[in-house]
């Protein structure tokens, strides 16, 4: 017998294969494999980000799941978001000190003070454990002429100049592109190898 398995927002999958019968013991068997397609992924990521927007985690506040996370400023009751997500682990802590971040809008200004962080998609997931290649359809960073592992927007990130240790990079606003998953990756004109492609959300 065959029970598939929902979680309480209806995306999550799970199937177990039920076997029993008088002569062997019962076995159940899982399968963690959804999303199976990055069709589904960014389906239940869409669903996931609309619930998570109104469980924003605060300064000072706990992570409750893995994911990409964008910035959110509340200045007078208006809500200021940053152009770049950054990866979380459940268990880690908010920062309660300021951040600056450049803002969603490309217009080349800064977030620059305390913030509130959003779930925005799944971070990049390793193919296996330990592995340093990543799931595509979860990867952040991609090069110039590849082909686009994710849908979404696509902002030029330029090495500055800055030790491998610790780089510093500037990212190109006015070459800022939304691009299908399985798109060519612009070239970006003038960086050579110091560029490559920043994905900042669908």
């Amino acid at each position: 017998m065959e029970l598939t398995i929902v979680d309480s927002d209806g995306q999550h999958v799970e199937k177990a294969n039920l076997v029993s019968d008088e002569k062997s013991s019962r076995s159940i068997s899982f399968d963690h494999a959804y999303p199976l397609t990055p069709q589904e992924r960014e389906q239940w990521e869409a669903t996931h980000r609309a619930t998570m927007s109104s469980q924003p985690v605060k300064p000072g506040e706990a992570f409750a799941e893995d994911g990409l996370y964008r910035a959110v400023a509340l200045i007078s009751g208006i809500r200021y978001r940053s152009l770049q997500v950054k990866p979380f682990k459940a268990g880690d802590v908010a920062t309660t000190e300021n951040v600056k971040m450049p803002m969603d809008n490309g217009s080349g200004i800064n977030i620059n003070g305390p913030v509130q962080w959003e779930w925005q998609a799944t971070a990049p997931t390793p193919v296996k454990q330990w592995s340093f290649d990543m799931i595509d359809d979860t990867r952040q960073f991609c090069a110039a002429g590849s082909t686009c592992p994710r849908s979404g927007r696509w902002v030029p990130r330029i090495n500055a100049g800055s030790d491998s240790l610790y780089p510093e990079y500037r990212h190109e606003l006015s070459s800022l592109v939304t691009l299908r998953r399985g798109q060519p990756m612009p070239l970006i004109k003038g960086a050579g190898e110091r560029a490559d492609w920043e994905w900042v959300g669908a």
